[in-house]
Formats: structure tokens, sequence, C-alpha cells
């Protein structure tokens, strides 16, 4: 089944797959590890892509506000497509 999404829903997405890749693209260029050994949320280091994106967070309201609000998939769920995501106009 497709869903159809909002212009905002949409804009919202976006948004978070530019922060995510910026991080990705940072730690590549950097030749870096993107996981730690223990990426709980109580972990003093959780790994360098978790880091990153808590760091961003911390130093960036527009991106604190995306990754917070971020749709979450509850643990067991399969993954939902999100083809309506780049078909919405």
């Amino acid at each position: 089944m497709i869903q159809k999404i909002t212009k905002e829903q949409r804009e919202e997405y976006l948004g978070r797959l530019t922060v995510i890749l910026a991080v990705v693209r940072f730690l590549l260029l950097q030749g870096l590890a993107f996981r730690g050994h223990d990426e709980s949320r109580t972990s003093s280091n959780k790994g360098n892509f978790l880091e990153l994106i808590d760091w961003l967070k911390m130093r960036d309201d527009g991106a604190k506000i995306l990754l917070d609000n971020a749709p979450v998939q509850s643990k067991g769920q399969p993954l939902k497509p999100a083809f309506g995501i780049f078909s919405a106009k």
C-alpha cells in the first residue's frame, strides 16, 4: 500500500535525509567507523555516527526538531516503504 503524504511531511523527510547524509559524508571523508560497541542511550560513547547526530542536535535547533520528531519504527514491525515521499508534488 502506498501512502500519500503531505508537502510538510515530504519536506521534513528531505530535511532529515539531508542532515543524516551530511554526517555520513563527513564520516566517510574522514575514514571513521560508524558504530560503537555500545549504542544504548546510557552509553558514554555511542559510536561516531550517533555521537555526531547528537552533537549536531545540540548545536542546530532545526536539526534537533527534525530528528527528534522523526517517525519511530516499533521493534519487530516491518519498515513501511516511503514511496509516497518521492511522488508527492
